[in-house]
């Protein structure tokens, strides 16, 4: 279990934020029907990847299930293909209504029966997905470039999403709790992983690696490997967003290597 203060910190900004973003997918999937643009769909795609890493940080393993399950797809409505009618919006309608109704619990009563949620949003969820078909799986296929949004993606992501895993980081690291640390480290990098893969920064995706091969090695200091981890994503970060490195997204150092794999080795 996380420290309490790290968890009250965290739980107490994913409550503050998660309404926000609830309301803009609701908003969007309503006006999918009429209007559907790569920057709509790309707004409600990032509410719920936003609600998935929150609900993972705090250790709501439902709300994070039923967040990525709706993130992947919708990722596939950015395909013309796809075709949103009465019934497919009355799915994502109801998909999205499980995933409200279980954060407005948690953040009402503040706490939640997990098994339940998920034994009654899943099956809405894969109906979903049984609707789209070979559509889901192809949904990463037809993630629209910067120029079609109108906005830097890279840049977008790497401000907001990867600014607040780093801040996740950065405190659990001062609160010296190494389960805390582990839980908090490992989640972010997934998210990570996850987010080098959408934007192709494969520089990024190898610090994401190095560090799992961290976490999976009980002989690597816990603390050490946060600090260098966070070191690493921090000039990613600089990298990013200050020498528009839009290839690589950054490369791992040396430090980071030699801890993971031992010196000398590359």
């Amino acid at each position: 279990m996380l420290n309490s203060d790290i968890r009250d910190h965290a739980y107490q900004f994913f409550i503050e934020e998660a309404p926000e973003l609830l309301s803009v997918i609701e908003m969007s999937l309503l006006e999918l029907r009429g209007e559907r643009t790569p920057a709509q769909i790309h707004g409600i795609m990032r509410a719920a990847h936003s609600i998935k890493g929150g609900a993972a940080s705090v250790q709501l393993p439902a709300i994070e299930e039923l967040a990525h399950r709706l993130e992947d797809i919708f990722k596939a409505l950015y395909n013309d293909a796809v075709v949103v009618d009465e019934t497919m919006e009355g799915l994502l309608l109801a998909g999205f209504d499980h995933l409200k109704q279980a954060l407005t619990t948690q953040i009402e009563t503040g706490q939640l029966d997990h098994s339940e949620v998920l034994e009654q949003g899943l099956p809405v969820i894969a109906a979903i997905e049984e609707q789209l078909g070979e559509h889901l799986a192809a949904g990463e296929q037809f993630l629209p470039s910067s120029a079609d949004l109108g906005v830097d993606i890279v840049a977008s992501l790497f401000e907001v999403d990867v600014a607040q895993g780093l801040t996740e980081i950065s405190t659990a690291l001062a609160g010296r709790d190494q389960e805390t640390l582990r839980a908090t480290l490992g989640t972010q990098t997934e998210i990570f992983a996850g987010l080098a893969e959408i934007l192709n920064l494969p520089g990024f995706r190898e610090i994401t690696d190095l560090v799992a091969q961290g976490l999976g090695n009980p002989g690597v200091p816990m603390g050490e490997l946060a600090r260098v981890a966070l070191e690493n994503w921090q000039h990613s970060c600089g990298q990013v967003l200050e020498k528009g490195d839009r290839q690589r997204g950054g490369e791992p150092s040396e430090a980071l290597v030699a801890l993971v794999r031992g010196p000398g080795e590359g």
